[in-house]
């Protein structure tokens, strides 16, 4: 019976449903002109169908078949071991004393014997680089040589069945698919293309800069020109374009697996190669990783996928694949081919193991959004990988190293996650510089969760996503009605339901369904509106076009006390999302001893912010408290600042849309650690200068700060509060007693209820989610300088200070009149 068969997919694709990242599609080989190119002929399509493993079968019959090794190979070893012990008896004491060379001469000497399982190694051999073709469920199905040679001779833990072998999924399939392409593609992506006349010749440039800055690089080159906007064009380099990917999962994907079988494979394809694996720590990156990964699953590879290794294969250091001794010297007398000199090497975590190391063909970091190990508390992973790893695989404008860092991604209150994000944010596929690469070089890959629930796989390898139409069989022999989504989203609504967000996020981290599930931060139990809070969360740091930026502040000139700039910098200490206009910055006035302030040593001039800026601005702060931290060595404190801008009805009167105003809102913070006050006292006094902020410090860490702004001449800068009694304090700032928090924390909460989707940085709202409670906020600093802002805005004192320095505006004239 002849069956008809589908068509084979024309590409894999990934983030299709996903809006915050970039839609990927690989393009697939095609059944005849595959066939065609490895046959050296012509093949039609007819002809092809008949070459594919299961061609034939009836549709349903048709799953993945592991290849079965012949029993002549199976035996070989111990042949070989019976032989040689009979003329070598001190040598040759168990089947482990065989060697590869031993296992060669065998079968060298015995082609007749051993033909047809010649020609089945010859065959997996070819399939490792080239890929396999076989039928699932009625469709050509093409798979790679990387997942041939996992499939096939990669061993996992899978409880005896397969042989101990994997099972077979139709995502891992696509995974490798889009491994292959992240490893060989040329392909680069620019967003403009311009043609323009150079010597009497017409040239084609691309371009991924604003057009405003084409026009400019033309007018420069003075030629004539045309620009085509948009138009998205892909071309080809003609050399790498991808240095990795970050690879960004649920658990259960069998994401280190496969890594680390894609990179052995691909060290092993070719001589003088090094595959390096790092993790949190040099313990995990030796046993969890490199024996457990790499070591035990290539000690059980098949001899003429193993290439002759030096050492003991167990060894902890790595594998060398290198000759010794008399083959060696059989080497070097060209007898036999030369050895691979390919290694891999288990290395410390830090950032600098890697340096000085050979030329890196691939790269393991295990976990890298993971930051949970007390041993890694000092690792920066961005820094790891633009400053040592990036240049490590990498030879001027030519890629020559591949790597992959897998990770589910931790929390992101402990670091690893916050920095790992740092990556990703460089990392999106089609944002592309003028070499056509990413910034970062890598390119993001996200595989929802709902991919790998156990249970919810069919038989035929592929994921039980949507709740089927009909019962479908899975590969556990179990019928199936419902699919991994509503599974997985029964069990959020529960969560949602019975209010406990922090099971709600573990799940979603270990299954997310969207990236932005994937770093989800853990509630706290604050009384907050944690819904809100991360809906907000999530928009602001997803967004491709970023309402904050990084900045510094500068004094004009050098001139300290003077007026003050802002400066744009990736790096700068503070984060703005609201820039006043010129006309309202550095606005200051001159107060005197007799109102009650404390000049400067030298008896200089004392200032205060303008009238016309003075009750608008509040910079409250958690100074370091160097007194009950530690600090020995370079262990640094953090020292954390949140300027609030009171409501301003002049800018946002009530006609004006509430998303569109810029006050009542958070517009400045700084969270830095430092390790002299030095570092955050200048910063804050020039955040005043250029506003004309009132600075409200906490106590009882904040006496160090009110005595810089008075010995420097800015104690009318200092907000004092005014008491139940009507004096006004003799110190700035708040004294931090449990009263006083647990106002402020009632105020955020209030606040956040009703105005949390209008906060424009997505950094305050992170830091209150992550909130344990009241006894928690000494671990908080930002969160510290962000709600004292609530009692500060409250202080009755500014509008004092108004009415005193405002002047008296008289409007109209005088009436004439005669007195008799």
């Amino acid at each position: 019976m002849k069956y008809e068969y589908d068509e084979e997919d024309k590409y894999v694709s990934f983030h299709e449903d996903d809006d915050e990242l970039d839609t990927i599609r690989i393009p697939l080989p095609r059944l005849e002109e595959w066939y065609s190119h490895h046959l050296n002929r012509e093949v039609t399509r007819e002809e092809a169908l008949t070459y594919v493993d299961g061609y034939g079968l009836n549709p349903k019959d048709q799953k993945f078949q592991y290849q079965e090794t012949p029993e002549k190979i199976k035996l070989i070893y111990e042949v070989v071991f019976n032989k040689k012990h009979e003329t070598n008896k001190s040598k040759y004491k168990e089947v482990g004393d065989v060697r590869l060379e031993d296992i060669y001469e065998e079968i060298e000497s015995n082609q007749k014997y051993y033909s047809m399982e010649i020609e089945w190694i010859k065959l997996q051999i070819k399939r490792r680089y080239v890929g396999y073709w076989c039928f699932i469920k009625g469709k050509p199905t093409y798979i790679n040589g990387a997942n041939y040679f996992f499939l096939n001779f990669w061993t996992v833990k899978n409880f005896g069945k397969n042989n101990n072998r994997p099972d077979y999924r139709d995502y891992q399939r696509k995974m490798f698919h889009l491994f292959m392409y992240a490893y060989t593609t040329e392909d680069a992506f620019y967003k403009h293309r311009v043609f323009y006349r150079q010597d009497g010749v017409v040239k084609t440039r691309h371009s991924n800069q604003d057009t405003k800055n084409v026009v400019e690089d033309m007018n420069e080159m003075n030629v004539e020109y045309y620009i085509e906007p948009n138009v998205n064009v892909t071309v080809s380099k003609g050399k790498r374009t991808v240095h990795g990917i970050n690879f960004v999962s649920g658990r259960r994907i069998a994401k280190t697996a496969i890594a680390c079988c894609f990179c052995t494979w691909g060290t092993l394809n070719m001589p003088d190669q090094t595959f390096i694996i790092q993790a949190m720590n040099e313990d995990q990156a030796v046993n969890k990783i490199f024996i457990k990964q790499i070591q035990t699953p290539v000690s059980k590879l098949p001899f003429f996928f193993r290439p002759h290794y030096r050492g003991r294969i167990e060894a902890k250091e790595g594998l060398r694949f290198q000759y010794e001794g008399a083959i060696a010297s059989a080497a070097r007398a060209g007898i036999i081919p030369e050895q691979m000199e390919c290694f891999i090497t288990p290395l410390p975590s830090t950032e600098k193991a890697a340096d000085g190391e050979a030329e890196i063909a691939f790269v393991y970091r295990d976990e890298p959004a993971k930051k949970t190990d007390a041993k890694a508390a000092d690792q920066n992973i961005p820094t790891w990988w633009y400053n040592t790893m990036k240049p490590a695989i990498e030879r001027g404008e030519n890629i020559r190293g591949f790597c992959i860092m897998p990770s589910t991604v931790g929390d992101m209150d402990t670091g690893g996650g916050a920095q790992f994000f740092d990556i990703a944010n460089d990392s999106h596929f089609s944002d592309r510089n003028e070499n056509g690469t990413t910034p970062s070089g890598l390119i993001n890959f996200f595989l929802p969760g709902y991919y790998a629930v156990e249970g919810y796989i069919d038989e035929y390898g592929a994921s039980i996503i949507d709740d089927p139409k009909e019962p479908v069989m899975s590969n556990e022999g179990k019928w199936i009605t419902k699919g991994a989504k509503s599974y997985l989203l029964n069990q959020a609504d529960y969560f949602e339901r019975k209010r406990e967000w922090q099971k709600l996020i573990k799940l979603q981290q270990n299954f997310p369904m969207t990236w932005k599930q994937a770093f989800a931060v853990i509630p706290k139990d604050m009384g907050m509106p944690i819904e809100k809070m991360r809906d907000r969360i999530s928009e602001l740091k997803f967004s491709r076009t970023p309402i904050s930026t990084k900045i510094n502040f500068k004094w004009a000139g050098d001139k300290f006390g003077g007026d003050v700039y802002v400066e744009n910098d990736p790096k700068g200490s503070w984060t703005m999302s609201y820039l006043p206009p010129n006309e309202m910055r550095n606005r200051r006035t001159v107060v005197t001893m007799e109102e009650g302030y404390i000049p400067p040593k030298e008896k200089g001039p004392i200032y205060a912010p303008d009238p016309s800026v003075m009750n608008k601005f509040f910079l409250c702060c958690d100074p370091v408290k160097f007194h009950k931290r530690n600090t020995v060595g370079k262990k640094k404190s953090n020292a954390a600042a949140a300027v609030f801008y009171k409501r301003d009805s002049q800018v946002d009167p009530d006609n004006k849309p509430r998303n569109e105003w810029v006050s009542n809102d958070w517009v400045l913070i700084y969270n830095r650690q430092t390790e002299d006050k030095a570092e955050y006292h200048e910063e804050w006094l020039k955040a005043a200068v250029f506003l004309g902020a009132y600075v409200y410090p906490e106590w009882p860490d904040g006496e160090a700060l009110v005595e810089y702004f008075r010995d420097n001449g800015f104690d009318g800068y200092l907000l004092k509060d005014l008491g139940s009694d009507g004096k006004q304090d003799v110190r700035p700032g708040v004294w931090a007693g449990e009263a006083e928090k647990n106002e402020m924390a009632g105020d955020i909460m209030t606040f956040f209820n009703n105005n949390v989707k209008y906060v424009k940085m997505w950094e305050i709202i992170e830091e209150w989610s992550q909130m344990r409670g009241l006894d928690d906020l000494t671990n908080h600093d930002l969160c510290a300088a962000t709600g004292w802002c609530m009692r500060a805005i409250k202080s009755r004192m500014p509008d004092i200070y108004k009415e005193v320095y405002q002047p008296i505006e008289i409007t109209g004239g005088f009436t004439m009149f005669d007195v008799e």
